[in-house]
């Protein structure tokens, strides 16, 4: 890393002490390609790359008589993509200096550097056939759950806090498919679940279809579990589902149970639906056979007639999106390209990554990839300091710290940052208490600002309080 950016700003004295920060440094080197852009692109292997290939290499290594049988040409990205194996020998011996061989014209370091850089770029893009290995069922996680009733319905509750914790499986995310087990309590608890959510749901937001002089009430029975279905499953609700939740209805209104109370029956019903509960990009849960898969996103079914890599649908694609970036369900513009078919073109995916990571519930990409990832998302829990010796360590401050590295990451995502800031990064976001402990007591403030715990401002030379991206940050120092 250090070879190809040249001379990196050491980070400071706070950010080299403590107890975790050296485990920080390892993990905030992971890139983010699918939220984030680089702010130092590597050479381009066409304009850059290239010309030093022709210069040094292809005197030897070209046509039929090539120097060892090492045929570098076609020499251009489309002959890199075709004969990818044998140029990744080539990038290995261009790094280790041992091609050009002595006595031959050799590149400079820089010149090699770029070689390097430019012709791995141009590797990392070439076709390749992937295998998204094993795929499981992926149940919602607790906070992918809550997450998904609130956009669902709009309810502020936090039903599935009751539902056991989630497993790690020792990779540290809690939303590892194979971890995710349904042990029987969890069963009862999702009963419990829809009720709660149902009965704390906003009416308007409930019942967005209502009987009428013109709409009977079956009808308007029908529209609403349509409607509600099909978001809930993040896919079109099939016919056969329909008529089954309407056998609820149906049962309901002949034992004389009110319109509204037929109408929850049939949404607890889809509530603890497994097409509700598991996010199912294949099988039984995909999109009807009216939507055709598109090529290029795959996922691999375990059923005995679909064992090889498969195309995902536009809705699945949805869901995996939205989970990823909100951990929560697709919204109507997104669901409306799947519906359209042509969320998985390349232009379309990224319009809506864009538009989806400013969207204030991109937040929840910094909560629970970044919280799990670098291991602070329980520190909300954490009770661990002697209040006793460290008075000024209460509630207030603990939400504090845990907030700083939200608020810093997801500007990074918002704002196209570049990833090394959280290493070398020299600001930093404080709010009222948190610049109390920081010892930063003369920042300029906008007008009228308070500068409580709930307002935050970005501080752009945290460096001279001997903070600055992420490692200095309280809540990995604690």
């Amino acid at each position: 890393m250090r070879r190809f950016f040249r001379n990196p700003p050491r980070p400071s004295l706070a950010a080299r002490e403590g107890g975790r920060e050296g485990r920080a440094a390892g993990w905030v080197l992971l890139p983010l390609a699918l939220v984030t852009g680089a702010a130092m692109q590597p050479p381009r292997y066409e304009s850059q790359a290239r010309p030093l290939v022709k210069k040094y290499c292809l005197d030897c290594h070209s046509g039929p008589k090539a120097s060892g049988g090492f045929n570098l040409t076609p020499d251009d990205k489309a002959g890199v993509h075709k004969n990818a194996d044998l140029w990744r020998k080539a990038l290995v011996r261009i790094k280790e200096r041992s091609m050009p061989p002595p006595g031959s014209p050799a590149p400079s370091l820089a010149e090699r550097e770029t070689m390097a850089a430019g012709l791995t770029e141009a590797l990392d893009a070439a076709p390749i056939k992937a295998d998204p290995g094993h795929t499981v069922l992926r149940r919602l996680s607790r906070r992918e759950y809550n997450n998904t009733v609130r956009d669902l319905f709009g309810v502020t509750i936090t039903p599935a806090d009751a539902f056991p914790a989630d497993g790690g499986g020792g990779g540290g995310f809690d939303n590892n498919a194979d971890t995710l087990f349904v042990p029987p309590v969890l069963l009862e608890r999702y009963l419990l679940a829809a009720q709660e959510v149902l009965d704390a749901a906003p009416t308007d937001r409930l019942f967005t279809v209502k009987p009428s002089a013109k709409l009977p009430a079956r009808a308007a029975a029908q529209r609403l579990i349509e409607f509600h279905g099909s978001r809930a499953f993040r896919r079109p609700i099939t016919a056969d589902e329909v008529v089954r939740l309407m056998r609820l209805y149906d049962r309901a209104t002949a034992q004389k149970e009110p319109w509204e109370a037929a109408v929850k029956l049939m949404l607890k019903a889809a509530l603890v639906s497994p097409s509700f509960l598991f996010r199912v990009d294949l099988d039984g849960g995909a999109p009807p056979p009216t939507t055709k898969p598109k090529a290029g996103i795959t996922s691999v079914s375990d059923s005995p007639a679909q064992t090889k890599a498969v195309p995902l649908s536009d809705y699945a694609l949805a869901s995996r999106l939205s989970y990823f970036l909100w951990s929560s369900l697709p919204d109507a513009e997104l669901l409306a390209h799947a519906a359209k078919g042509d969320l998985h073109k390349t232009d379309v995916l990224l319009a809506q990554t864009k538009r989806m990571v400013k969207d204030p519930k991109a937040k929840a990409l910094a909560v629970e990839f970044g919280g799990n990832w670098l291991d602070f998302r329980r520190f909300e829990e954490h009770n661990a300091v002697d209040r006793a010796r460290f008075p000024a360590f209460n509630d207030t401050l603990r939400q504090a710290m845990f907030d700083e590295p939200i608020h810093f990451m997801l500007d990074t995502f918002q704002n196209n940052g570049s990833v090394l800031d959280w290493l070398y990064g020299k600001h930093t976001f404080v709010n009222g208490p948190l610049a109390k402990h920081y010892g930063m007591d003369n920042l300029s403030l906008p007008p009228g600002m308070r500068f409580d715990e709930k307002d935050w401002v970005r501080v752009e030379d945290a460096d001279k309080y001997g903070r600055g991206g992420l490692l200095p940050m309280a809540i990995f120092l604690t």
